[in-house]
């Protein structure tokens, strides 16, 4: 049986409120009213698997690669409210709604670090662990909180606020002076970037334990993820590329944040992390003859299809509240 939809959230973000008020809501005059919410969520998510892709494989000038991801990214940050005003301008906000919208949010989170870990040629492969690591523990906290309270928090520097930086530093880093600043190496070898996103980081883990704390967590359910998580990362380190270790540490914190949405929206069943990844990661390690070069493109494979189930799955159980286009407006 599908729980009751009710969405109760509190926003304490610094940036999210101007944002709405000047730049979103005078985009929303030119939003047709039929176009439905979902659609939008898909478009401007989009908007980041393409600066994901600019940012891997483009052979452009830099600058036009900082440019044009400064403006992929800005244009989900856009979308990514347009849709929720949409929603509640058409009557159409539902649980499909919001599980369109938060669960290909979690995959952009490991997307955004992807991009600027890419643009600014980040190598240490324990820089690019303790990045998404930390990030998707405070976002499977936040969605964890949501599943056991009801309500979904944001931080007053949240995702909203890293989306904007980041668009701003490489807007920014179209001026030569500016990106030679940001890559220059002022402290143990460190890039400058690298350390702006040290300290961002920190904060990460200071909202992880924020929460913890605020909703009081004290499901072994969680703490198992939490744990098989720094395994699958501390292990990928080791045995699996950079780009393998994005792929891995995103999808499987993915599939753990939407199966909570799934839980909390669809069927209201909670289910354990997944086990087979680091299970794996660990033969690898401890039995170097059960690793191959193919070991990370598997398990990306592996996770991949596990996501698609659960977005598949999930869909089927909400498909009643899917439209095609809006109802007419009311005179």
């Amino acid at each position: 049986m599908i729980p009751e939809y009710k969405y109760q959230v509190k926003d304490y973000s610094i940036i999210t409120p101007p944002f709405k008020d000047y730049i979103v809501k005078p985009s929303m005059r030119l939003v047709p009213w039929w176009i439905p919410a979902n659609i939008i969520t898909l478009l401007s998510n989009l908007c980041m698997y393409v600066a994901l892709a600019l940012a891997l494989y483009s052979k452009l000038n830099p600058t036009w690669n900082y440019f044009l991801c400064a403006f992929l990214i800005f244009g989900y940050a856009l979308g990514d409210h347009i849709d929720g005003m949409q929603a509640k301008r058409t009557k159409t906000s539902s649980a499909l709604g919001e599980f369109f919208d938060h669960y290909l949010d979690a995959f952009n989170t490991g997307i955004l670090l992807m991009i600027i870990i890419a643009l600014f040629g980040v190598t240490n492969p324990y820089l690019i662990a303790f990045f998404l690591c930390a990030n998707y523990l405070a976002h499977a906290s936040v969605f964890y909180e949501q599943h056991k309270t009801g309500w979904l928090i944001f931080e007053k520097v949240g995702s909203l606020e890293a989306v904007l930086l980041t668009s701003v530093i490489l807007l920014a880093s179209c001026i030569s002076p500016v990106s030679q600043f940001l890559l220059s190496t002022p402290f143990m070898n460190l890039k400058i970037i690298e350390l702006i996103f040290l300290i961002s980081t920190v904060g990460t883990v200071a909202t992880f334990v924020k929460t913890v704390v605020r909703g009081k967590i004290v499901e072994i359910k969680f703490y198992l993820f939490c744990v098989l998580l720094v395994i699958t990362t501390i292990l990928g380190v080791v045995l699996l590329t950079n780009l393998e270790l994005f792929f891995i540490i995103t999808l499987y914190s993915a599939f753990y944040i939407g199966s909570l949405m799934k839980c909390h929206l669809a069927d209201g069943i909670e289910r354990l992390a997944d086990y087979v990844v680091p299970a794996v990661l660990m033969l690898a390690y401890f039995c170097p003859a059960f690793y191959t070069c193919r070991t990370g493109l598997l398990l990306t494979l592996f996770l991949l299809g596990y996501t698609l189930y659960l977005a598949i799955s999930t869909i089927y159980i909400l498909r009643s509240f899917w439209v095609w286009t809006n109802p007419k407006e009311s005179v």
